[in-house]
């Protein structure tokens, strides 16, 4: 009996090493527990022998180990199958196109002057280039919609060349095209949001955005400051107060909610023939695009023009036509964008 104990001691050893080191995650049936000893002369002994092996697996040791190569197993797929997806994303196959062209599709439908450019096997080979050099996907999206503008389309392989150009020049050097060098780049940013901050506009956001981040051949340097819907309405409030009417009414905007304010808009928007010049012209702009610009000059901003003037002399290189002020939901908040 001692024999058949040692037997019996070196079977389960040898079994529960197999369990531990057998890297398919898989139950063993109850059958391959019984193995048949040949060497083993009486059949008494042998079924001995079965039966504490019996005992052995209903003592719950091999579920534990079970579960926990079950656990383990769950743990691996996990992982795994978060590896592959990266693999697919990097090596492009995953599939991009529906999502991304499906927003770019509603979004030019939805915009005066835009209209789709690039065909399906353009539209993912920006796609690509876009997760290849890591841009976050509200990136890309712009950059497609931009492409769009039929004033200034831009087609897929400039596109393209443009995404190397932001990430690989214009990240890397620390500022954007048209700029001699960083020193001037600081020097412009300290006097630009000097300049802001005197006239009264927040400096907490102010942006560097448009085709200098895209191209050395940019006809210009864009400039935004970015403030709250709650700033952006009291600047409207105070420049147009006493400036519109209805009716030939005039109308007092001075204590008027952001609610209420919208509600003129949209009034001016469905009855033009009721409001005076500036009402629809110039408010209606402001307040629908979210945005307030120095060209051409309304005085929206008092010394928002002069402050313009002041670095298109003080930098010609960069070209400035216009600094505009606008909120972070408009029509224009568009990136990229360097933040100054």
């Amino acid at each position: 009996m001692k024999f058949l104990l040692q037997i019996l001691l070196l079977i389960l050893t040898w079994f529960t090493s197999q369990v531990y080191a057998t890297p398919v995650y898989t139950k063993v049936a109850c059958t391959s527990y019984e193995h048949s000893f040949s060497n083993i002369e009486s059949l008494k002994k042998e079924s001995e022998v079965k039966i504490g092996v019996a005992h052995f697996a209903r003592s719950g040791i091999l579920e534990n180990i079970y579960v926990s190569k079950s656990t383990s197993r769950e743990r691996y797929v996990s992982e795994y199958s978060g590896r592959e997806e990266k693999i697919k994303e990097l090596t492009g196959a995953v599939n991009w196109l529906p999502v991304f062209k499906n927003k770019l599709l509603s979004r030019v439908q939805n915009s005066v002057g835009f209209t789709l450019k690039h065909t399906d096997a353009e539209i993912t080979q920006i796609i690509k280039k876009g997760k290849e050099l890591g841009l976050t996907d509200d990136v890309i999206d712009d950059m497609l919609f931009i492409s769009c503008r039929d004033a200034k389309p831009i087609a897929s392989t400039d596109l393209v060349q443009q995404i190397d150009n932001y990430v690989n020049v214009v990240l890397k050097q620390g500022h954007p095209y048209k700029f001699t060098d960083i020193g001037q780049f600081n020097n412009f940013k300290n006097e630009l949001k000097t300049g802001l901050k005197d006239i009264g506009v927040s400096t907490a956001d102010v942006r560097i955005q448009g085709s200098s981040l895209r191209t050395p051949n940019a006809n210009d340097v864009d400039l935004a400051a970015i403030i709250s819907e709650t700033d952006f309405d009291n600047l409207l409030k105070s420049f147009y107060n006493g400036k519109i009417t209805k009716n030939n009414l005039t109308i007092d905007l001075s204590d008027m909610s952001n609610v209420q304010l919208k509600a003129l808009s949209d009034d001016i928007i469905q009855n033009p023939s009721l409001y005076n010049r500036i009402a629809k012209d110039d408010f209606s702009y402001n307040y629908t695009k979210k945005i307030i610009n120095a060209k051409p000059d309304k005085g929206v901003v008092e010394g928002l023009k002069s402050l313009k003037n002041s670095i298109q002399i003080n930098y010609p290189n960069l070209n400035v036509e216009n600094i505009a002020i606008q909120t972070q939901s408009g029509v224009f908040d568009l990136k990229p964008y360097i933040k100054l």
